[in-house]
């Protein structure tokens, strides 16, 4: 890919109603930089639980990882960047094909901002990933109750989201794609639920009121 020498007055504007729509453009708390810092959604209300209600000795949880894109932005002042810049010239990729979204990396430049302490322009970057996000699945001590899921992107914190039910389930967030079939579980654990207690002879978790056959311990 070729590179051309620009000056920040080349650079287009950045279009701030598009990347407001995915939250709000603040300074960040480690360097003199804005960034997107989305709205996080409230967490959901649990499910009612299923009647009758019949309870599970322990419950599993899966940790998956999964590919995503998202617009991370960073903008970083002026004085701080070169008044000629030398960058790669990115392809005009079609918005339908992900793969080549992903590997675009936009420059804009803002020529102000109420968040800028600095009160000059800024030179922004853009960049949708991919990004490893981790998918974390929770099944209920309440047997028929929905999977608890949590999902987070490594890199970009700020982005996460957790629902109740089955992994096609997950709600929208602004400006997030997952890559649905990237889904890999590289984990998986058990624990047992309130009221049971692991028995190393079963092998199983059972009632906290029955005594592990050949555990010296008392129940």
């Amino acid at each position: 890919m070729s590179k051309s020498k620009y000056t920040i007055d080349d650079l287009p504007e950045l279009p701030l109603e598009v990347f407001e729509s995915f939250g709000e453009l603040r300074p960040s708390g480690t360097a003199p930089i804005l960034t997107i810092v989305p709205d996080r959604p409230a967490a959901p209300k649990p499910p009612a639980a299923p009647t009758p209600l019949v309870p599970t000795s322990e419950f599993v949880t899966r940790k998956y990882l999964v590919q995503v894109t998202y617009p991370r932005l960073v903008c970083y002042p002026i004085s701080e960047v070169p008044d000629e810049i030398v960058l790669d010239r990115p392809a005009r990729p079609d918005r339908s094909d992900l793969a080549l979204t992903a590997k675009a990396e936009r420059f804009y430049k803002l020529s102000a901002h109420p968040a800028a302490a600095h009160g000059g322009p800024s030179f922004c970057s853009v960049k949708y990933g991919p990004w490893s996000a981790v998918a974390i699945e929770e099944t209920s001590c309440t047997f028929g109750a929905p999977n608890h899921w949590l999902l987070f992107i490594v890199e970009i914190p700020q982005v996460e989201l957790e629902w109740y039910g089955s992994w096609e389930d997950i709600p929208p967030f602004p400006g997030l794609h997952v890559i649905m079939g990237t889904l890999s579980k590289i984990q998986e654990g058990s624990a047992c639920c309130p009221g049971y207690r692991w028995c190393s002879t079963t092998g199983s978790c059972i009632d906290i009121t029955i005594k592990c056959p050949d555990d010296p311990s008392p129940v």
